[in-house]
């Protein structure tokens, strides 16, 4: 391995060649464990000429050190190359073109997450000399870019002593290098004002000072900062009202550098308005009155649209506070606020509806997803809440002065004013609305808006409407209007507008079908409210629709509009599959089957969306699991069906759609009458190869899959081929390296003492137990010792105490107490797992009955007495809710923070939960039987030890008194 070498292989990365493509990337991946391989690549960097294999050597770089970094010196990047790089990154960095800055920039993000300050202590000062050494404004950004990625960490974290130790370290390196510089600049924007390329470099600077401010105030008002807040607040005015022709470019879609800096401003005195009242009282009427003549002065169009959305937010902000809504009082400034603030940025503009029909997708995204991208629409609806929150009857009465002047004006002409009924639906929506989730809906209404009058009025017959195709807007918006105020929609409603909806579906519009495919599957989410919760809609409203919804949710699928894979599409069809009756998915599977195979072949040859990939594998689990929960039998046909797509899935190593394969055969596997069959048998060797777990994406699900190899043909695997065995404890050593993974390791040793006899595996626990404390110990997680108790009280609850006690005895002698005194019993009563917390119990009971070692003097108090106190407690804590149902809300979760790159567990493709001790359905009654035989068997100890661990400790005398009146002898 030398750095030509690699050079070339990472040249050969971009080959259009799949195949030297590949080969390529195998290498690499096989060296990235390799001391040096890291630092190489940093050589690469320094020695070569060539743009092209800089820039492949820094993404390269980024990558690995975002793969191990985390993990620790022992998954893949050793400790003399981690010193390296801290020492050399930096200066490395600043002598690079802006793309290679850029992607190294990022890789000293990653390290300092982990390692700053405190295992990174020269990063901070290296930075701040660096800064105050050069005048290339290149390297200066390179630099703040790093900084600002660095100090990111403080904003929205949660305030701990370790925290604000690390952010006074910060503020001590940076806070006054950090205003000296900005106001440097700001003098640099005169001296250079017909100077354009110079301008946008300090404006760049000026954007990332400002970024870094925000992030370094963001915990509390700094010491520095607040005796320095004169100088920044009018550092903050001049650039507000800093206007310069020589900067304004002609791209009427993408903000200037004189905008990103202003609107980065308003952040920052947002964020000071509604935290640090006090500090800014005296600013704050001329920052409102600098926004009051932004906005008025500021055009309409796409390129100031983050400037008009900071702005407004700012002034939402300071409608909601209490002290500072005296600005908006007036009722004429209240009027003026609506009229030329909030109206204006309501209307949907030419270059709104231009994304409507040529890119929908983003429009969707903006309109309905609650994307981190804010629109000037919705944050004028949040504007019209704001004055709702102190002025609500004013603001009604003005707002629907201007709903009656719209819907008049559409009214008198559809065709033509058709904009003038989208500005009042939205508008209708922004007042009515209090309270309102992405997931859940609405939730709270204004109280003197009638949604149900202008349902009835203007949005139900839209809906109704026999020409899908017509006014493409207005129905879209009358959808949403209906989605919104589903939860308040009466019953009959919502049943009489279901066969609208599945109409819908079939509009040309995108945008039209997509939001009906979305209705349709909101409604069979909506609720009862708590404390008897449970879903409005089921099997019976959705059986008159169900054909229609089917067949039309297919026919966007299978036309795979202009490229695009429809997720809210493919979200609908799952959904369907989960609330009809599996007597009626059964007896038609077959069909279904053919559809959905036939939209994964198309995916397995160009994966593109990645939620749309989810939901479509959703649905497939959701056939599988409704069909064969009627007809087992059917397995058989998803595996004839399936199994070739997933062959080539696993062969092409289409990285995009493993997880998933793996997934659906663990699912399948489980379901399977009469266990695994010579197919499956044949599949399992080759999974346990470690080339198979070099790709991190895969591993969640691979090991889901062995878990089900375990549960239906442990014996038929590794309890007949010790071979297979020790690759499967290999996987096992290879996962526990990782901190990633660590706790997935534990799953596979679970599956291995449940399903096998430990005759089978007990000359491979002591090295076992070994690799476990060793990790229990360097990673100091809560999390990772609750697993290996899980583990263990699988073994001891299974097989008793001894496999447990001899597997320890041989890593070192009183192990066996110590593990159970100082793991055991302090991670045992933080499990959440109704049957981990069952399992727990059974092992604890086991270890008092059976374990004659924790009975001796030296371990009778701090062992037994604490395990008996140990059992009651779990006994005592209430059983969570906790079923397969829960799916829907896995399912919410991805809905409300978006798709992950990271993998996805599907809802639908987990069979039951694990509980490795079905046969015992009361853990009570084994507990106190199992006291009350060894009781009998050796009356005088168990008495006397009883009382010992209940001495001093009545409540949990009267707990275990109580269970034993209980529970009859």
């Amino acid at each position: 391995m030398n750095e030509q070498a690699i050079a070339g292989l990472l040249v050969q990365t971009t080959s259009p060649d799949a195949g030297i493509r590949k080969n390529a990337e195998k290498t690499l991946v096989d060296m990235e464990q390799h001391g040096g391989f890291t630092v190489m690549l940093l050589k690469i960097l320094e020695q070569s000429n060539d743009k092209g294999t800089q820039l492949c050597a820094a993404i390269y770089f980024k990558n690995t050190v975002r793969k191990y970094w985390e993990d620790g010196p022992s998954a893949g990047i050793n400790d003399g190359d981690r010193n390296s790089i801290k020492a050399h990154l930096l200066t490395l960095m600043c002598s690079m073109s802006p793309h290679v800055q850029r992607q190294l920039s990022e890789a000293v993000r990653i390290v300092g997450e982990s390692d700053f300050p405190n295992q990174w202590q020269s990063l901070l000062p290296d930075l701040t000399s660096k800064l105050g050494a050069t005048h290339d404004f290149d390297v200066i950004i390179g630099l703040l870019e790093t900084a600002n990625t660095l100090f990111k960490i403080y904003r929205d974290a949660e305030a701990t002593d370790e925290l604000h130790l690390k952010l006074k370290y910060c503020l001590e390196q940076f806070q006054e290098p950090l205003l000296n510089l900005y106001k440097q600049c700001v003098m640099m924007l005169d001296q250079n004002s017909s100077n354009p390329q110079m301008l946008a470099k300090v404006l760049k600077v000026l954007r990332l000072l400002t970024r870094i401010f925000y992030s370094l105030n963001w915990q509390t008002i700094p010491e520095y900062f607040e005796d320095h807040i004169g100088e920044w607040m009018e550092l903050f005015r001049k650039l507000l009202e800093y206007q310069n022709p020589a900067v304004v470019h002609d791209d009427d879609e993408t903000a200037g550098p004189i905008e990103l800096v202003q609107a980065a401003i308003f952040t920052n005195i947002k964020l000071y308005a509604n935290k640090y009242e006090d500090e800014t009282r005296q600013y704050i009427r001329v920052f409102a009155e600098l926004t009051w003549k932004l906005l008025n002065r500021t055009p309409d169009t796409m390129r100031y649209d983050p400037l008009v959305i900071i702005a407004i937010k700012f002034l939402t902000a300071l409608v909601m506070n209490m002290r500072q809504k005296v600005y908006f009082e007036n009722a004429q400034a209240q009027q003026e606020v609506l009229q030329k603030i909030v109206i204006p940025n309501l209307k949907m503009r030419e270059c709104d509806y231009e994304t409507f029909e040529d890119n929908p997708m983003e429009y969707i995204r903006r309109d309905i997803e609650g994307s981190d991208s804010d629109t000037r629409r919705r944050v004028a609806c949040d504007l019209v809440r704001g004055l709702c929150r102190h002025f609500e009857d004013q603001t009604t009465a003005n707002c629907e002065q201007y709903l009656a002047k719209l819907v008049s004006e559409y009214s008198a002409n559809p065709a033509g004013n058709w904009h003038q009924m989208d500005t009042a639906i939205t508008l209708m929506i922004a007042l009515a609305v209090r309270r309102y989730t992405v997931v859940g809906g609405v939730s709270e209404l204004n109280p003197k808006v009638s949604i149900d009058m202008f349902f009835n009025t203007y949005i139900l017959p839209v809906l109704s409407s026999n020409d899908v195709n017509s006014q493409a807007v207005v129905k879209a918006d009358a959808i949403k209007f209906f989605t919104t105020f589903r939860n308040q929609m009466p019953r009959e409603v919502v049943i009489k507008v279901l066969p609208s909806l599945a109409a819908l579906l079939r509009a040309k519009s995108f945008i039209v079908h997509t939001y009906a495919a979305q209705a349709i599957e909101r409604v069979f989410m909506i609720k009862t409210p708590p404390p008897n919760i449970k879903y409005v809609y089921g099997q019976q409203d959705l059986e008159p629709v169900f054909e229609q919804i089917m067949v039309n949710l297919f026919e966007i699928l299978e036309s795979h509009e202009n490229g695009i894979e429809n997720d809210y599409v493919a979200k609908a069809v799952m959904r369907v599959l989960t609330k009809a009756s599996p007597q009626r998915i059964a007896g038609i599977t077959g069909a279904i089957l053919g559809k959905l195979h036939a939209v994964l072949v198309r995916v397995c040859a160009s994966p593109q969306n990645p939620k749309f990939i989810h939901y479509l594998f959703e649905s497939i689990a959701a056939l599988i699991r409704s069909s064969c929960k009627v007809n087992p039998a059917l397995v058989e046909q998803f595996e004839q069906n399936l199994m070739p797509s997933f062959q080539e899935v696993l062969q092409r190593e289409i990285t995009e759609l493993t997880p998933y394969v793996f997934q659906i055969l663990a699912q399948l596997l489980e379901l399977r009458p009469g266990g695994p069959s010579a197919g499956y048998l044949s599949l399992f060797p080759p999974l346990l190869r470690p080339d198979v777990w070099a790709n991190r994406g895969n591993i969640p699900g691979l090991v889901r899959l062995l878990e089900a190899y375990m549960r239906t043909g442990a014996q038929q695997t590794v309890g007949s081929n010790p071979q297979q065995l020790e690759a499967l404890l290999g996987v096992f050593q290879k996962l526990l390296s990782a901190k990633s993974t660590a706790n997935m390791s534990v799953h596979l040793l679970i599956g291995i003492v449940e399903f096998l006899p430990p005759d089978i595996y007990a000359k491979y626990l002591t090295t076992v137990f070994q690799l476990l404390l060793v990790r229990v110990t360097q990673l100091n997680s809560k999390a990772f010792a609750q697993a290996v108790v899980s583990f263990l009280s699988v073994l001891v609850g299974k097989h008793g105490p001894q496999p447990m006690q001899k597997g320890l005895e041989g890593v070192g002698p009183a192990l066996y107490s110590q593990i159970i005194r100082e793991v055991w019993i302090p991670a045992v009563s933080a499990i959440k797992s109704n049957t981990d917390r069952k399992a727990s119990v059974i092992a604890m009971t086991r270890l008092l009955c059976e374990s004659p070692e924790l009975q001796t003097p030296q371990n009778r108090e701090q062992c037994w007495a604490n395990l008996f106190i140990a059992c009651l407690t779990i006994l005592e804590i209430p059983a969570q809710a906790e079923a397969l149902e829960t799916a829907e809300e896995q399912l919410a979760v991805l809905a409300e923070s978006g798709y992950s790159s990271s993998f996805a567990k599907l809802a639908y493709a987990q069979n039951e939960i694990r509980d490795s001790f079905k046969e015992i359905q009361d853990p009570r009654v084994f507990f106190v039987q199992s006291i009350r035989q060894a009781q009998a068997q050796q009356p005088g100890v168990m008495n006397d030890l009883i009382k010992l661990a209940l001495r001093d400790k009545p409540n949990f005398a009267q707990i275990y008194e109580a269970y034993c009146g209980q529970i009859p002898r």
